[in-house]
């Protein structure tokens, strides 16, 4: 079929859209095969087979649009003032990884601190010689190297155990907590007899002073042990 007998049939509007598709296709064909022997018949006959929406638009439908005002950019996260120049939300993400060692140190350090001392008070009778002195190894007190052991073994356990075995992740939890407690409660008793009274639960306040000083203890305590581990690794991460 010659090129313009496909172009004449084009022109028909009775044809439906899948008619003008075949034609269009056949069209190209056509087109592809004339423009070996006269290779300008393929320009001309390109533009009849687009289809009326590809054709031109008029010379009014044309025109360029108008410029755009050019906005200036935000501060970031919406904040503006004279905060920007001091810190911003990109300054805190980039020292936050920082800000999470040192608060996990911190922690762990309080939490390795309380285990040495009041485990090393506790082990104080196992550890006295026959003549009433402690046990000492290369100028340390036996009970100071096992009360930094355990604090290592302890920090370690926690390490380990946080995605493996949750019951005896929080046994040794509960044991960190425990030691930390004790040394928090001692702080809290020693700001508190600054303040009032030296003696807590026979004092004027009763026993609700004591009860006042050691839940908070506790509880402060138990976040000390916990989180100085999370601060440091990371929670523990969901398994599907």
């Amino acid at each position: 079929m010659q090129v313009q007998d496909i172009m004449a049939k084009l022109r028909d509007p009775q044809l439906n859209e899948q008619e003008k598709l075949i034609l269009r296709q056949q069209l190209n064909a056509a087109v592809a095969a004339a423009s070996q022997a006269n290779p300008q018949v393929q320009p001309a006959a390109a533009a009849q087979s687009k289809p009326p929406a590809q054709q031109a638009q008029p010379a009014q439908q044309r025109q360029p649009a108008p410029p755009q005002k050019q906005q200036k950019p935000a501060a970031p996260h919406g904040r503006t003032g004279d905060w920007d120049l001091f810190m911003t939300r990109e300054h805190l993400d980039t020292a936050m990884p920082f800000l999470r060692v040192v608060g996990a140190a911190i922690l762990i350090g309080i939490s390795a601190q309380s285990t040495i001392q009041y485990l090393a008070s506790d082990i104080t009778p196992l550890t006295i010689t026959s003549l009433g002195g402690q046990m000492v190894l290369n100028g340390i007190e036996l009970r100071l190297i096992i009360g930094v052991l355990v604090a290592l073994g302890i920090f370690i356990l926690e390490l380990v155990l946080s995605e493996r075995h949750k019951i005896a992740y929080r046994l040794v939890v509960a044991v960190d907590a425990w030691y930390t407690y004790r040394q928090i409660g001692a702080w809290f008793t020693t700001m508190w007899r600054a303040w009032g009274p030296t003696d807590i639960r026979d004092g004027p306040y009763g026993w609700w002073a004591w009860a006042l000083i050691q839940i908070p203890a506790f509880g402060v305590g138990v976040l000390i042990a916990y989180y100085g581990e999370v601060l440091l690794i990371g929670g523990r991460r969901r398994r599907a």
